[in-house]
């Protein structure tokens, strides 16, 4: 016996023969499993000849599936006339229906529309397809034979196994229920603070989620396990994001914080809401956030499958992140020890004090060590001539060495470049101070020396450190008569004497009664560090000197020197020198944060640093509306100038009643920003104040190599 398949309405040849005599009729009957219109068998009759052994055939179309049964058995045999019995044949056939329909309805027996399923026929699955208005679906198949599955697409289910009468198939289905969450980035742990924010550096770019101003987010369906699970979402069905700005954010206003979504924004208040739809079955939804360039700014991101986006949030807080690359000659690295700088350093760096207010972090990059040949002659001196002990000492000018003793690399925006020493010199914005020092009194050598720091508070040294460098004795230097090449210049110096009054035969006048005077040529002037000058008179002028008797008188100079200063530090187009102190960590750090305020444009002065685009001017110590900023220049009280300190400063902390001082030397500056510093007690205690951090926090900080003087630096919008 043979098994055969065949769909209702398949015309199948029924076939009888007679093998001898007359012609006679064929009678063919057909057998059913299961009733057919009433009958289980059927007879049909077909006239045929037994000429030549003839075959008799009949062609017959399968009745339908009768409702109810899933499919039906049919054999069926032939009987010719005259003679006994049936032959049946061998086959049987197997009769599926055609056509088979789903009906899906809710457990509350409503019709279910867009019902999306496949069903399964042995191996295969077959295309999907959807139920109608009135929950129905019919569909063909594709071979005789069972519907093994109804398979339903997500995030749709069935509640239950689907039931099957006959052709009908009946499921009662429900979408599953899912709530929205991020499908991405996936937030590391180590990008968020102690308080479960995201840490985003606005300042950065790179492939990492929270590097970058402009953050992208991909959300999708989440299953009620908690797995995420994409496919659960439909096309067109709805999720809603709410995006927040904290009330306390910035004024900063270039870019604005902004929420862009491929569907409508609406802004109520302060929130930025969209409703935004699956694009197609099983696709993500993605959208981004532009935060904005400024520190500190707070965000909350809020999803949901409601309006009340109550699904999931993340918090976000905005930082930028600064790098400095150190350059030392090996012999002041020996007493650093470890390649970075001390560990006091760089916690007040990023502490509360200084850039952590600021939401600024300072790393190190790269720490680059050179030899003591590499530092070049003339800048490296003798501890003594800087009247200390120990090793030799490496001296840099405003802005370290340029080239420097090793290169520092390809530069980068957010990187300073920082060159290392023991003591720096600056003559910015200085030149020769003329001196008048009275001489009453030789020293054993018979000469004078005159202190430039007791007398006058500056440095003595030239501009050519080489000059210095070439000593007649270990520190000292013998000064010539040209103008600018010592530091001293005696070219144009003249000595007087200041004999009495009453006594006009004194051996300190001429013989026409004036006083006696001269040039300086036959003078020897010395520098023997770098804040004493000796001058030596000839023997004349040594056995008249002393205090003022019949025989001796007082003698003045004229002679000019060269002024310089020490500084701590300087900056400028990403370069910065630093002077290491070991026994002043937060002087180093004080001085360094101070510095790369300047980098970050500050402080605010008109004609000077541009505010941030969307913050007002800030106040000079000039103003009706008193603020604390300063710069040196003239004319002095005008426009926030004073006398002293090079750049824009910050004099927060100095009594308002002493902002009129016209230089600010001795007043207890305590911003980072103000422009003197050297106390470790108190540089320890320094801040960066409110308003300096107010402005700081506004800054673009993706450059810090560049001036802020411009606008075109940090442009507003239009």
């Amino acid at each position: 016996m043979a098994m055969k398949d065949l769909f209702e309405g398949s015309q199948v040849t029924l076939k009888g023969k007679v093998k001898r005599g007359r012609s006679r009729t064929i009678k063919f009957h057909v057998n059913f499993s299961d009733e057919i219109d009433g009958k289980n068998q059927l007879e049909i009759e077909k006239s045929g000849s037994a000429i030549f052994d003839t075959t008799i055939s009949q062609k017959y179309e399968l009745p339908d599936v009768p409702d109810g049964r899933e499919y039906y058995l049919m054999t069926w045999g032939a009987e010719a006339e005259g003679i006994k019995g049936i032959k049946w044949s061998p086959d049987v056939i197997q009769v599926w229906p055609r056509t088979m329909t789903l009906e899906a309805v809710d457990d509350q027996g409503a019709k279910v529309e867009g019902f999306p399923f496949r069903f399964r026929q042995g191996m295969e699955l077959v295309e999907a397809r959807a139920t109608d208005a009135e929950g129905m679906s019919s569909f063909d198949l594709t071979d005789p034979g069972p519907v093994r599955q109804i398979i339903p697409i997500a995030p749709w289910e069935t509640i239950g196994n689907p039931t099957q009468d006959g052709r009908k198939w009946e499921a009662t289905v429900r979408k599953k229920p899912y709530t929205a969450t991020f499908y991405s980035p996936n937030i590391a742990n180590d990008w968020k603070d102690d308080d479960g924010q995201l840490k985003q550096y606005v300042n950065l770019s790179g492939a990492d989620a929270n590097l970058g101003n402009i953050i992208r987010f991909k959300i999708c369906p989440k299953a009620e396990n908690g797995t995420k699970d994409q496919d659960l979402g439909m096309k067109g069905d709805s999720l809603y994001i709410q995006f927040i700005p904290d009330d306390g954010n910035c004024e900063r206003d270039t870019p604005r914080p902004t929420l862009q979504t491929p569907g409508s924004i609406a802004k109520e208040g302060n929130t930025f809401k969209s409703k935004v739809e699956v694009p197609d079955d099983g696709e993500l939804v993605e959208f981004a956030l532009d935060l904005g360039l400024a520190g500190g700014d707070k965000f909350e991101l809020k999803i949901g499958v409601t309006e009340s986006c109550e699904d999931e949030s993340i918090k976000i807080i905005t930082w930028r992140k600064l790098f400095y690359k150190a350059m030392v000659p090996e012999f002041i690295k020996d007493d650093i020890g470890a390649e970075d700088l001390p560990a006091a350093t760089t916690n007040y760096i990023n502490g509360e004090k200084a850039l952590k207010s600021a939401f600024v972090e300072f790393s190190l990059k790269q720490w680059i060590n050179f030899a003591k040949v590499d530092c070049g002659a003339d800048y490296v001196f003798k501890a003594a001539f800087f009247k200390r002990a120990g090793r030799d000492l490496y001296i840099l000018p405003p802005g370290g060495l340029n080239p420097p003793p090793k290169p520092f690399g390809a530069s980068d925006e957010r990187t300073v470049d920082i060159q290392l020493c023991d003591i720096g010199i600056s003559w910015t914005n200085e030149g020769y101070e003329t001196i008048r020092p009275r001489i009453s009194a030789l020293d054993g050598a018979n000469a004078y020396t005159f202190d430039t720091i007791t007398n006058k508070r500056k440095y003595c040294l030239p501009k050519a450190l080489a000059i210095a460098r070439k000593q007649t004795a270990p520190g000292t230097y013998t000064v010539t008569a040209a103008k600018g090449s010592d530091g001293v210049d005696k070219s144009a110096g003249t000595w007087t004497a200041l004999p009495p009054n009453n006594q006009p035969n004194h051996p300190g006048r001429e013989n026409d009664g004036k006083a006696k005077s001269g040039n300086l040529d036959d003078w020897t002037i010395e520098v023997s560090d770098f804040r004493t000058v000796k001058i030596t008179p000839p023997v004349a002028v040594q056995n008249l000197i002393g205090a003022s008797s019949n025989t001796k008188c007082p003698v003045k100079i004229k002679i000019k020197f060269l002024t310089c200063h020490g500084h701590l530090g300087t900056s400028g187009g990403g370069r910065q020198v630093l002077v290491y102190d070991k026994s002043g960590p937060e002087t180093m750090a004080s001085t360094l944060c101070h510095e790369l305020g300047h980098s970050m444009g500050m402080t605010i002065v008109p004609a000077g640093n541009m505010s941030p685009p969307g913050l007002e001017q800030p106040k000079h110590v000039d103003d009706k509306t008193k603020g604390p900023y300063y710069v040196n220049g003239l004319p002095l009280f005008s426009g926030g100038k004073r006398g002293l300190h090079v750049g824009p400063h910050c004099a927060w902390g100095i009594p308002e009643k002493d902002w009129k001082h016209k230089t600010f030397n001795g007043k207890p500056g305590k911003c980072i920003m103000f422009g003197a510093g050297g106390n470790n007690a108190e540089d320890k205690e320094k801040k960066y104040c409110d308003i300096c951090v107010t402005y700081l926090k506004a800054r673009n900080l993706k450059d810090i190599r560049t001036s802020f003087r411009s606008g075109a630096r940090d442009p507003k919008e239009a």
